[in-house]
Formats: C-alpha cells, structure tokens, sequence
C-alpha cells in the first residue's frame, strides 16, 4: 500500500488488490495513511522548489509521463496477447 501511494493507476486499484489478498484493515490502515503522509509532504516539497521553475517541472513530467504511458500501453498488449492464448489453449 505504501508504493501504491507513488504509481499512478495503482493508487486507484492498491485498495481492491489489498482487501482481495486479505490484508488486515489495521496493517492495510497503517500503511496506506504512512503512504499518504509522505506521498502529499513529497509532492508538496517538489512544488515547493520547483514552483519557481515551470519549464523544469514540465520537462520533467513530460518525460516521465511519456515513458509511463508507454510502460502501460506495452504491458497491457502483452497481458491482452497472454490471456487470448490462455484462452485459445482452453478451447483446443
């Protein structure tokens, strides 16, 4: 829970992975407001020194933006391709 707090998209969909692997509430609890305290003190010190460098920040999101989305797009084509030769091996 507490890496979840930093991956975009996993943020989302860490609470259902946690609840359906049955985590306790208390460990999920825990680790989910640690997570959250640093997760908001991180992005408010980045804004903080960064604020004054727009064009910086931009570039720097930008990249990693593009990289990440390519990361998505690659891994789910691999997972669709995975699962419909599951799916054909279940037929045959």
């Amino acid at each position: 829970m507490f890496i979840a707090r930093f991956v975009t998209g996993l943020r989302v969909f860490g609470a259902l992975l946690a609840g359906g692997s049955g985590l306790p509430w208390r460990t999920f609890l825990f680790f989910n407001a640690v997570g959250a305290i640093v997760w908001a003190t991180s992005i408010a010190v980045a804004g903080y020194l960064l604020g004054q460098s727009w064009a910086t920040l931009e570039r720097w999101i930008g990249r990693t933006g593009g990289l990440a989305l390519a990361a998505v797009i690659v891994v789910g084509v691999w997972l669709a391709l995975r699962a419909r030769g599951q799916q054909k091996n279940l037929q045959t």
